[in-house]
């Protein structure tokens, strides 16, 4: 079974001068050829962190997402997205419990909406 992982970090240089610690990324490309993309992201102020799951298709097309939201260290929420056909699944859990779920069209040229850097790359 043949597959690759890459990792990294991205760094952001602030007007000051000063590095801050951004994204740290692992990509594997699976045996299958889709590929799957793992990053945490962290603001410059330390307060707000990202943790992103996506995969995608050895065609590049999404397949599903799921990202976690922290603000100032409390968890506020998190969303799954996955495309089945020609429709996108989205789930949205609040730090409440609270689920909300929505259906729309999956155009061939479509993002699952998380924006890493590294994805955006």
């Amino acid at each position: 079974m043949s597959f690759t992982i890459y990792e990294g970090q991205l760094d952001i240089v602030l007007p000051d001068g000063s590095r801050h610690d951004y994204e740290r990324f692992v990509i594997t490309r699976n045996p299958d050829g889709s590929r799957t993309m793992r990053t945490l992201t962290n603001s410059p102020k330390g307060d707000l962190m990202r943790d992103v799951n996506q995969m995608v298709g050895a065609d590049w097309r999404p397949i599903e997402a799921l990202v976690r939201l922290f603000f100032k260290g409390e968890g506020q929420g998190t969303v799954l997205r996955r495309v089945v056909g020609d429709k996108l699944l989205s789930w949205v859990w609040t730090r409440y419990g609270a689920i909300d779920y929505a259906e729309f069209d999956a155009p061939p040229n479509m993002t699952l909406g998380f924006h890493p850097v590294m994805h955006e790359a």
